[in-house]
């Protein structure tokens, strides 16, 4: 009974996260989005490495598209990241959706194990 509780609380909470990010992928480039302070510049950072065709490149290449192409490859972030090469195949309104989702998802899966272990430790 208890572990089909879990479960209908579980299929809940991913039904409020489809519901919460539902505006992304339905809405397109129509969605309102705020922006959060200066969180905004590796949004920039990863369009510009995605269009200098330099995401695998060697460390020593220059980015032509910053600092008068004088900006080191090296200056940037990692191609072994997700986020990365979401930027490099995505629109700009899927990798926002599809961004989003991963973290909602990722937050409850969080928030779940840490209430979880909490509560484990004060039944114990």
């Amino acid at each position: 009974m208890v572990e089909q509780r879990e479960r209908w609380f579980f299929l809940l909470a991913l039904g409020v996260i489809a519901l919460y990010v539902s505006p992304l992928f339905l809405l397109g480039e129509n969605t309102h989005i705020r922006v959060h302070d200066n969180l905004d510049s590796n949004i920039a950072w990863y369009k510009v490495l995605s269009e200098s065709g330099k995401i695998t490149g060697p460390l020593d290449a220059n980015i032509p598209q910053i600092a008068n192409g004088q900006l080191s490859r090296n200056a940037l972030g990692s191609e072994l990241t997700g986020i990365v090469w979401l930027h490099a195949f995505c629109g700009s309104s899927e990798k926002r959706g599809v961004s989003s989702m991963d973290r909602e998802t990722f937050l409850i899966f969080n928030e779940d194990a840490n209430v979880y272990s909490h509560l484990f430790d004060l039944m114990v």
